[in-house]
């Protein structure tokens, strides 16, 4: 199981190992930002986005890929083989599950088959197209980008269809911001 003392690993465990970068992304980067992003993505989504909902969301963008400390990040194309390998059964949950903490138990309970897991998702690639966009130096990652805004968008459906009283378009514009937006230190070193 996952200890504090894990925890305190997660500026070393790097991510992105198999696309091209300028830097290393670590764990706690993404978790943060994952956390910054879920939680605008909410705001601007849904309609009745309570104070109970945010500490729900909050918490678990926090402990989402903290199983990573040990897995390391497992690429994509490894867990679709996996996925394929195995059916239905999801080995690698089922492995985060078993090294996860408490914590990680109770925050993935707390938004598991709700809107906010679709949130967390959003907010999961969002980090991934940011960073991709900003530290990816190849054409690999130019593709990455690529397939990680059709993701995106797919999952944006994905909420329209299942919570079609909240405004789903919303998050698009929430990415637009963290892509394209107003710089705000851009701003403030200005008056220099």
């Amino acid at each position: 199981m996952i200890t504090i003392r894990d925890i305190s690993r997660t500026g070393h465990v790097t991510r992105w190992h198999m696309v091209r970068t300028q830097r290393d992304q670590t764990l706690a980067e993404h978790l943060y930002l994952v956390t910054m992003y879920a939680d605008e993505i909410a705001r601007n989504v849904i309609k009745d986005y309570t104070d109970s909902d945010r500490l729900k969301l909050l918490s678990w963008c926090l402990e989402h890929d903290t199983p990573e400390i040990l897995t390391g990040d497992i690429p994509t194309p490894a867990k679709r083989r996996m996925q394929e390998r195995f059916g239905d059964t999801d080995i690698l949950e089922d492995l985060e599950d078993s090294i996860a903490s408490e914590n990680y138990m109770k925050a993935k309970k707390g938004v598991y088959g709700t809107k906010l897991e679709i949130i967390t998702k959003l907010a999961d690639i969002m980090d991934g197209i940011a960073f991709i966009n900003l530290e990816g130096v190849s054409d690999h990652s130019e593709i990455i980008g690529d397939k990680l805004k059709a993701s995106f968008y797919k999952v944006i459906c994905k909420g329209k269809n299942e919570y079609p009283n909240d405004n789903w378009d919303a998050a698009g514009n929430v990415l637009d911001d963290v892509m394209h937006g107003k710089d705000g230190q851009i701003d403030f070193e200005s008056d220099y």
